[in-house]
């Protein structure tokens, strides 16, 4: 193993790299100085901004935050922080990728991966949309 240490919750490399698996709480990383902090799935942090709050204590050093997440709904850490960055209200900054946008569910070049279907009240397909992308554009196939 090219690990120092592997367990469940903490991998340190040779190099003294240290990436550590922590819980959601407030008090979860006290005694810690992270360099790096992520918070993964951000929107589903339960008080996430009061956990957010007393993480940003750790990073006061100069350590750096990434909040990665789905959306849900209109939660006071994640839909808030991403809001006040696309205004300029914070220093975060937005990047967005749109499950289309993943190679692995577009499937090939030729617009045969996947796609919505669109059904009316009785259940019939009312309209079909392949989405995909090419090299330059985006393509949007309505049937």
């Amino acid at each position: 193993s090219i690990f120092v240490t592997d367990s469940k919750i903490e991998i340190e490399l040779p190099n003294g790299t240290q990436i550590i698996a922590v819980a959601t709480s407030e008090d979860a990383l006290r005694g810690y100085t992270p360099t790096y902090l992520v918070f993964d799935e951000a929107a589903f942090i339960d008080n996430g901004d009061a956990v957010y709050a007393a993480a940003m204590s750790s990073c006061a050093t100069g350590g750096r935050v990434m909040l990665i997440s789905t959306p849900n709904g209109m939660d006071p850490l994640y839909y808030k922080t991403y809001e006040q960055s696309k205004t300029g209200k914070n220093n975060y900054n937005v990047i967005e990728m749109r499950w289309y946008e993943d190679p692995r569910y577009n499937g090939k070049q030729d617009g045969t991966g996947l796609f919505w279907i669109k059904k009316d009240d009785k259940g019939e397909i009312s309209e079909e949309i392949r989405e995909f992308r090419s090299n330059k554009i985006k393509n949007t196939y309505r049937f």
